[in-house]
């Protein structure tokens, strides 16, 4: 039996963390003037901002706007709830959202290294891996969602993935490559593609979890009909 219990404290502790840094990061730049923790966190796209090894990650940890960091906390705590619960350990989950943030930010500086002044920020690319991970994992699994985060709709998870894959790429090409949109949607297709990777060579992918929300209750998942079909 699995307990999800501890593991989304843990989340629900870093998405504080992310809120405080966000917070902080506003307060210094209308105190200050300057956006201090930007220019220290965030990945620039200049030639020698990957020496800065630490920026792969410590972008991930600022956000643009409250509806930014609002919708990224929103997909990360939903998608941890769920994959924690029915398919990954914490350290697996981690691994793939690591990984997400990390191939986002590679995907993203080679789109934009050399072309004007561009910065990237935001847990996006993470959050991408794991519903990758998690469409993947449960191909026919209904999800509920919101089109345009105004109208509910439900589609199998597979359809959902082609359909954020299909845009990503299209917004990419059209928008990103002619700088007529801040959305990194370059990164974001970092994000997918580090999902794919883990989720079919990453080498964990249990076929049957039990777990348990509440102590009273246990559930069982079976993955077999879901890979038969994937």
């Amino acid at each position: 039996m699995h307990s999800i219990r501890s593991p989304l404290t843990l989340m629900r502790r870093l998405m504080w963390i992310y809120l405080a840094l966000f917070v902080l990061s506003e307060s210094v730049t209308v105190w200050f003037g300057a956006p201090w923790l930007e220019a220290w966190l965030c990945l620039p796209n200049h030639s020698g901002s990957l020496l800065e090894i630490w920026r792969l990650v410590t972008y991930s940890f600022l956000h643009a706007s409250i509806l930014h960091i609002g919708v990224n906390l929103w997909l990360f705590y939903s998608l941890a709830r769920f994959l924690l619960a029915n398919t990954l350990s914490i350290k697996r989950f981690l691994v793939v959202y690591g990984l997400g943030i990390v191939l986002g930010g590679v995907v993203w500086w080679i789109v934009h290294v050399g072309r004007g002044y561009h910065i990237l920020q935001g847990i996006s690319a993470g959050c991408l891996a794991l519903l990758t991970y998690a469409c993947l994992a449960y191909p026919q699994k209904t999800l509920s969602m919101l089109l345009f985060f105004i109208c509910p709709i439900q589609l199998q998870a597979r359809w959902i993935l082609i359909g954020i894959l299909a845009f990503e790429v299209f917004n990419g090409l059209v928008y990103e490559l002619h700088d007529l949109t801040s959305i990194a949607h370059s990164a974001h297709l970092g994000g997918i593609l580090a999902g794919w990777l883990m989720f079919n060579f990453g080498r964990f992918q249990p076929k049957t979890i039990r777990y348990s929300v509440h102590p009273s209750t246990i559930y069982s998942v079976d993955r077999n009909q879901d890979h038969s079909n994937k």
